[in-house]
């Protein structure tokens, strides 16, 4: 069962990772640099979803309380965000600079969350062993 928390922290490292691909490509605008966000932010949402699934079925099998810490609960927030802001991306009308400053800015946020529920998760993983 210790091997889906190991692949919950390995998918979680594989989400910042992208995360951070997709806004370093806004940021340095490399050559195709709208196809690389595109693809790093999506799979971004695909590895927070993979992690996400992977806790939830290793605390029902280890009969621990769903949502009971702050990384938890944290956790359940951030992963809503990062779906809302695929679709933001997704399905923002062209030239709404509104939803695309929006986009811009949570997207911003959410790395930065995201490397903050790393520290945090390395904690809860420390108390916990």
């Amino acid at each position: 069962m210790k091997s889906l928390l190991f692949l919950h922290i390995t998918f979680m490292c594989l989400c910042i990772l992208s995360g951070g691909l997709s806004v370093l490509a806004t940021i340095k605008k490399p050559k195709l640099w709208f196809k690389k966000h595109k693809l790093s932010a999506f799979f971004c949402a695909i590895f927070a979803f993979i992690a996400f699934s992977l806790i939830f079925i290793y605390k029902i099998f280890v009969q621990f309380p769903h949502f009971s810490s702050l990384h938890s609960i944290s956790g359940l927030i951030t992963f809503l965000l990062i779906i809302a802001n695929l679709f933001l991306g997704l399905f923002r009308k062209k030239n709404n600079n509104v939803s695309r400053k929006i986009h811009q800015i949570l997207g911003i946020f959410l790395f930065f969350v995201l490397i903050f529920m790393a520290i945090s998760g390395l904690l809860r993983f420390l108390q916990l062993n």
